[in-house]
């Protein structure tokens, strides 16, 4: 949930570039819209969502790097994709909510449950867990 035009999300590793082996940002990075997803490998380069999502309501957001192809979600359905490529090699820091360095692009906003698997997610693996987040009041058994 955020505003913010340009911020870091989540960034793991350097190359040497300064930039980081993967990055997420909220827009306004590497030439992509402000308030959109933005996504960034070493080797890839930048690629961005269709939508924005600063807005300053909860969004569910999903990046899954499969093969070449880098694609995006947005409360559990697709918004956008492009070719991209994993980064050769990176190590390094890991951050949340701000540059790998930890010295800027600190994100004003709230994060909640951030997640990073080593395995590209289907798309009915990302509804799942979009669904996993949606608020339930109700019998868990029965009708409601």
């Amino acid at each position: 949930k955020t505003t913010d035009t340009s911020k870091n999300v989540v960034s793991f590793g350097d190359n040497g570039d300064g930039l980081g082996g993967y990055l997420t940002c909220v827009g306004g990075c590497g030439g992509i819209a402000a308030g959109k997803t933005a996504f960034y490998t070493t080797n890839g380069g930048w690629d961005g969502s269709t939508s924005t999502i600063n807005d300053d309501s909860w969004h569910h957001v999903g990046i899954v790097l499969s093969g070449s192809t880098v694609y995006f979600y947005k409360d559990g359905i697709p918004d956008g994709s492009a070719t991209s490529a994993s980064p050769s090699t990176w190590s390094g820091s890991r951050a949340i909510g701000s540059s790998n360095s930890g010295a800027s692009g600190f994100l004003t906003g709230l994060l909640d449950e951030v997640r990073v698997y080593n395995y590209a997610l289907s798309v009915d693996q990302i509804k799942r867990v979009y669904n996993q987040g949606a608020i339930f009041f109700g019998p868990t058994t029965g009708s409601p």
